[in-house]
């Protein structure tokens, strides 16, 4: 029993442990996150209060991060007049907040600031103020330490000077105001202001109905100035919100109406001109924005006693009104905030459009860097082939070279020919009678002989013509034929028989039939060279043409020889790779870059003795 005695002893202790931190650590988390009740002189529909609201809670967010309670309540002011409503309004808030919880008060209007001035002790006490809305003539009431003010300030003087810019011709001021004692007030403030005014003739007008206001601003010309402050009241005592008198009378006025209000703007969905033209005025989410900066430093304790701050102050322009009294947008202010303003395209768009036009330029000026270097690259190309068709015309006239004892040996049998023919075609004709018959024949062999030089001549010149690629069909046989004829001789000096066999049919390709001869004359050589320390029983040399099925043909050149050497065995067709004793290794490049040129290929296949070289072109299927 004593064991569990104490057992259970522990088990409380612990508990109550760890109940008591979490405790705390409730109790500190609540502190870390303040809380905060807005009081409100009116009701939440109002634009001015929806404004700060806006903005108060903007700043908060900011400061807070977000974490805190904001308690919002609406006096109603308009709606309930009256000490009773007071009274009950009090006994609500003393209900709800009347606990102590409370890190902040906030009282947004005149008419919140006395009641929270007043009863206060009951539902918040020893809680720092924070009053918005108020000007100093409002809030000219005892006040402790812990009460501060964000300050509002109607500028008279600087909605005049916005007014004289905008309407530089302006020679008359007319200012309106009510007949309630807080319409008086505001005019005497407005005669000490402006006495120092010059190049204005100012008149201040009260005293008058709603009706006869009207009357009044129909009659003003667009060269005078009105500024309507505040009519509470009339002359007959009706009473008015004094943003409501004053759209009424500025929707009739024959002159700009300004004023030093931010309620009185007509930007609340109503026609386009029953509004004030601009004034310089406190937007209301700027209002809101100060007021939850200034409360978060009271809250944390960074505020000085008593704290006022003023509100920045902006033009307001509306600019429907600006545009109905035809006055001059150029003259506005570079920071005028402009209501029922519809940006053009290119004010809404302007960085995008930049962007765009950025990307573009940039686009642009890389197609055309691409461009010129395609072209580079063209005139590179055309350069290269160029060299290097001219470079192959060097390597014919170099085969021709070797080929030089041939070709005379070629050329030398139909000129003996033709000689030995006239020789004997005169001797004929001397004798009488002549003899027709056997001149004739020898004339017909003469010109045989003539053609067959003329065709070697022909073949030597098309080897040696100008390195240019002109594309034209031909029939490969034919080609093959005429350099096996071209080459006869220089067989037969080396010892070798070439045996040809052509396709049955032309083998039509489309291409540079001299660059061709030149592949053809090249294997030939290298075929008979290889062949040359070979007893001349052994040497053979095969040319043949094939059409194939897969719509190409091809030539193969086969001989006997020993087979590529094994220093270019791996790749024959590499530059300057060679055996030969003063040979560039050269040729053989050349006539695979001929053969590509040719859409076609170059390689050697494997073969049980010799090397044999095949060149694959594809066939003009359009002939």
């Amino acid at each position: 029993m004593a064991a569990l005695f104490l057992s259970l002893v522990r088990f409380g202790l612990v508990l109550w442990l760890v109940t008591g931190t979490c405790a705390s650590a409730q109790s500190a988390d609540e502190r870390d996150q303040p809380r905060i009740l807005a009081i409100y002189s009116d009701s939440s529909t109002l634009t001015a209060n929806i404004g700060v609201a806006e903005g108060l809670r903007t700043a908060l967010d900011a400061v807070f991060e977000p974490r805190y309670e904001l308690l919002t309540e609406f006096r109603g002011l308009q709606q309930f007049p009256g000490d009773a409503e007071d009274a009950r309004f009090v006994d609500m808030l003393e209900r709800k907040y009347g606990n102590g919880s409370l890190d902040a008060v906030l009282a947004i209007g005149p008419a919140a600031l006395r009641l929270v001035r007043d009863h206060r002790a009951r539902f918040a006490p020893d809680t720092p103020v924070i009053a918005a809305g108020v000007t100093a003539r409002s809030y000219d009431l005892p006040l402790s330490e812990d009460v501060h003010i964000v300050e509002s300030f109607f500028d008279l003087d600087a909605t005049v000077a916005l007014a004289r810019r905008v309407q530089p011709d302006a020679s008359r001021l007319v200012v309106f105001t009510g007949s309630a004692a807080f319409d008086d007030s505001w005019q005497r403030f407005a005669r000490a202001t402006l006495s120092g005014a010059r190049g204005l003739d100012i008149e201040f007008v009260s005293g008058l109905t709603l009706s006869e206001f009207k009357s009044a601003a129909g009659r003003l010309d667009p060269d005078t100035i009105l500024i309507i402050l505040t009519i509470f009241e009339d002359a007959e005592g009706a009473r008015f919100i004094p943003a409501e008198a004053a759209k009424a009378i500025a929707s009739v006025s024959g002159a700009p109406t300004w004023s030093v209000y931010r309620t009185f703007f007509d930007d609340s969905g109503l026609d386009t001109g029953a509004g004030i033209v601009g004034g310089v005025v406190e937007p209301f989410e700027v209002i809101g924005r100060t007021l939850g900066a200034l409360a978060h430093d009271v809250i944390a304790g960074a505020a000085s006693p008593g704290t006022i701050v003023p509100v920045p102050r902006a033009p307001v322009i509306d600019w429907d009104e600006l545009n109905r009294y035809g006055l001059d947008p150029a003259r506005l202010p570079d920071d005028a905030v402009l209501l029922n303003y519809e940006a053009t395209f290119w004010e809404r768009y302007r960085w995008i459009i930049l962007s765009a036009a950025a990307i573009l330029l940039a686009q642009t000026m890389t197609i055309a860097a691409l461009v010129v270097q395609g072209r580079r690259w063209k005139a590179a190309q055309a350069d290269l082939v160029a060299q290097r068709l001219e470079l192959a015309r060097l390597s014919r006239v170099s085969q021709l070279g070797a080929l030089s004892g041939a070709i005379t040996h070629e050329l030398n049998q139909p000129l003996t020919a033709i000689l030995a023919d006239a020789e004997a075609g005169a001797m004929l004709l001397r004798r009488f009678p002549p003899d027709i018959d056997t001149v004739t024949e020898i004339l017909d062999d003469i010109a045989q002989q003539d053609r067959r030089a003329a065709k070697i001549i022909s073949d030597l010149r098309a080897l040696m013509g100008r390195g240019t690629l002109d594309r034209a069909p031909f029939d490969l046989n034919v080609v093959v034929r005429s350099v096996v004829d071209l080459t006869r001789s220089e067989a037969l000096m080396r010892g070798l028989r070439v045996a040809l066999r052509t396709a049955p049919r032309p083998l039509v390709v489309l291409g540079d039939a001299s660059q061709l001869q030149q592949i053809v004359v090249n294997l030939m050589l290298n075929g008979m060279e290889a062949m040359a320390n070979q007893p001349p029983a052994t040497r053979g040399l095969s040319v043949e043409t094939v059409e194939r099925d897969d719509g190409t043909c091809a030539l193969i050149v086969h001989d006997s020889g020993p087979g590529l050497a094994r220093e270019i065995a791996e790749d024959p067709f590499r530059p300057f790779a060679t055996t030969k004793d003063g040979g560039l290794g050269m040729g053989l490049a050349i006539c695979r870059t001929i053969a590509e040129a040719h859409n076609g290929s170059l390689a050697f296949e494997a073969a049980e003795r010799g090397a044999r070289a095949v060149l694959t072109l594809p066939l003009d299927r359009a002939r």
